[in-house]
């Protein structure tokens, strides 16, 4: 064991800091519009499990803690196998603090990300037979700057892109050797994914499509054999999501095709700020999702990623018969993991907001084809400029990451509102949308009024409070109106430029990342607390 840990020193290391980064941060973070809803969900189908085996004891907690019931709740269609499991520990460790209980889901999606960071390293290496380039792969994964921070935070799209990476490991393995153990673990995978958002289902459908076509290659006469480990993979895949999916329990058929229209055409019809204008989220053009990618994902990434598809494409051209190679396939299948599902999604014009997040899963892929480009990138500068192309090489990639890192670091903890340069300051596009900066303009105001109480009015989300402590809590008083309100808060959710609420409303607190305004806090005049105007700045 320390022989290896000896010999993999570097990536133990990397992996290391890269831990003791994340449990060292994790409270610096506010809380999302998201997660009083992903703990919900996890309530209400924790209760309807326990009411299978005691219904008297089921209703008394549903009672208790205000929970609906599952089949009358409006977001019984979204699964909840990572949201019961982050119960887990507030209920054998007695959590009831509320900031304690978001703090510890915090920590857990963060260790769930750290643990699919292992997963690409191990993808990676498997594809391309060499550690240095899995590390490549791996720091693409932790310094993609929205990734960074929301892995904290974000209990659905980022803990479904950990989960996909984790299932599409086990399917690439299942393409290339099939047998019982690996079924059932690429089944279970599938459908742990599946269980937090169901585009996991193109897994199986993909890795069908690859598995017939390796075997045609390679052993033709296993057709029939693979065609069978298909079918069994299919059935033990929707056995593991029976198991995991608490609302198919009951009128399986009816609740999994309610549940796949609506993801089809989710019935959300609010406004997203895209481009300068206010659009509601049913009538988005089919570009939202290229553009937001293109402008929330540094520019290296995107410029190597290109390239190794022209790259891969010439090849392929140049010599057919080299994409049917072991190494090949299995980038095909990536880069299907990255192209079907986003094609899917614009082709059937389903309805996406907030950026790119419910596509988020499709970074893999692109993961992977951007280390295969950067490899082939090097070989040919080496190739014409020998060692001094070689060390040009690893300038670039130092210099890459290290600004990256750089952003990091000055925007934290808000890394989520990062654009890379083809977007200008303030620009078109929504920044702070899970309004997590709206803990820190409550910290703010209660660290500069001495009141007992202050009355507080928030644009969107009203549950920031419940990460600050319980005696902060306890001076913070909600309005339904801010006419009533002593502060009003704005994340810019409608538009950048937000106009002041109300004539008796002044410009309080700003804060600005990294020259973007992402959240202002109005204050009402009329009240007896200082007018002082504050801004906090970081570039």
């Amino acid at each position: 064991m320390l022989q290896k840990i000896k010999k993999n020193w570097l990536y133990v290391s990397f992996f290391s800091v890269y831990f003791l980064v994340g449990i060292n941060i994790y409270k610096d973070y506010g809380i999302s519009y998201d997660e009083i809803y992903a703990r919900t969900i996890g309530q209400v189908n924790a209760v309807y499990m326990i009411g299978l085996f005691d219904k008297d004891f089921s209703e008394k907690l549903r009672t208790e803690n205000s929970i609906p019931k599952l089949h009358e709740f409006p977001d019984k269609d979204h699964g909840a196998t990572f949201d019961i499991v982050t119960l887990i520990p507030e209920i054998v460790f007695q959590i009831h603090d509320k900031q304690q209980i978001y703090y510890m889901r915090h920590l857990l999606n963060f260790l769930f990300y750290f643990i699919s960071a292992i997963f690409v390293f191990l993808v990676s290496n498997n594809v391309l037979k060499n550690k240095n380039w899995a590390l490549f792969s791996v720091l693409l994964f932790v310094l993609m700057p929205k990734f960074f921070a929301e892995s904290f935070y974000n209990s659905k799209d980022i803990t479904f892109l950990s989960a996909f990476i984790i299932a599409a490991y086990y399917c690439n393995k299942l393409i290339t050797k099939q047998n019982l153990s690996t079924i059932l673990i690429a089944s279970f995978a599938i459908a742990f994914a599946s269980t937090i958002r169901l585009m996991g289902f193109v897994l199986p459908a993909i890795t069908a499509c690859f598995m017939m076509l390796e075997s045609f290659i390679n052993h033709r006469e296993n057709i029939k054999r693979t065609f069978f480990w298909i079918i069994l993979f299919w059935f033990s895949t929707f056995c593991f999501l029976y198991l995991m999916w608490p609302l198919i329990w009951e009128n399986t058929f009816d609740n999994l095709t309610m549940t796949f229209l609506n993801m089809s055409k989710y019935p959300w019809n609010h406004h997203v700020y895209y481009l300068g204008k206010l659009t509601l989220a049913t009538q988005l053009p089919s570009h939202y999702l290229i553009v937001l990618f293109l402008v929330s994902t540094p520019i290296p990434y995107i410029i190597i990623f290109l390239l190794g598809i022209a790259i891969l494409t010439y090849k392929c051209f140049q010599n057919p018969k080299r994409i049917f190679e072991k190494k090949h396939i299995s980038l095909l299948f990536y880069f299907s993991l990255f192209a079907i599902p986003l094609l899917y999604i614009i082709e059937s014009n389903a309805v996406v907001y907030s950026g790119w997040r419910h596509v988020y899963f499709i970074y893999f892929g692109f993961m992977i084809i951007t280390t295969y480009s950067a490899i082939q990138i090097k070989e040919m500068v080496t190739k014409k400029f020998n060692s001094k192309g070689l060390i040009a090489c690893y300038i670039i990639a130092i210099f890459m990451f290290g600004s990256i890192a750089e952003s990091l670091v000055k925007m934290h903890p808000f890394q989520n509102v990062y654009f890379n340069c083809l977007v200008p300051k303030n620009g078109p596009f929504e920044y702070d949308y899970w309004a997590t900066s709206y803990a820190n303009g409550l910290r703010y105001v209660l660290r500069n009024n001495p009141a007992k109480t202050i009355k507080i009015y928030f644009y969107g989300s009203h549950f920031a409070q419940y990460i600050l402590t319980k005696s902060e809590r306890n001076r913070i008083v909600m309005v339904e109106n801010f006419e009533k309100a002593d502060f009003y808060f704005s994340n810019y959710l409608v538009g950048r430029n937000y106009y002041i609420p109300h004539n008796d409303y002044k410009k309080y607190y700003e804060l600005i990342i990294d020259g973007n305004q992402i959240l202002c806090v109005f204050k009402n005049t009329k009240r007896n607390i200082s007018n002082a105007i504050s801004q906090e700045n970081s570039k």
